[in-house]
């Protein structure tokens, strides 16, 4: 489990597969009256368009599939516009083995090299055992 990560805009954040859940506490630059403060949030690549507003300043995923997303946040003071600058945080979910692309080939793979080799023993028990006749 991590907390108190900080975030660069440039660097992906990576969450392993096994990281179901993860929580984003954000806060607004603006100490003057906080419980006015309103946030959205967009997760590229999951959401389909902002979150209604909120005061709560945290965000809460779970069960994301693995690939590539952006965390989009912007705040407002009471009731003003919306900020300019949004704050974009990449993710990035690492896949498990099993759902790389290249697992199931492999599989395969193995699977008939496994099929052809024990084939091939049989055939040269039941050779040696016919020679012995």
């Amino acid at each position: 489990m991590l907390s108190n990560v900080n975030f660069t805009e440039k660097e992906p954040f990576t969450l392993s597969f096994r990281d179901r859940i993860f929580t984003v506490a954000y806060s607004l630059l603006d100490y003057r009256n906080p419980s006015a403060h309103e946030y959205q949030h967009y997760l590229e690549g999951f959401d389909a368009d902002w979150s209604i507003p909120a005061s709560l300043p945290v965000v809460r995923y779970s069960d994301l599939a693995p690939g590539h997303y952006t965390l989009h946040i912007r705040g407002r003071s009471g009731q003003g516009e919306w900020s300019e600058k949004t704050r974009s945080i990449p993710i990035v979910i690492t896949p498990a083995l099993y759902q790389r692309p290249w697992f199931w080939p492999l599989v395969v793979l193995l699977a008939t090299g496994l099929i052809t080799g024990l084939m091939q023993y049989r055939l040269y028990l039941l050779n040696r055992r016919s020679c012995r006749s």
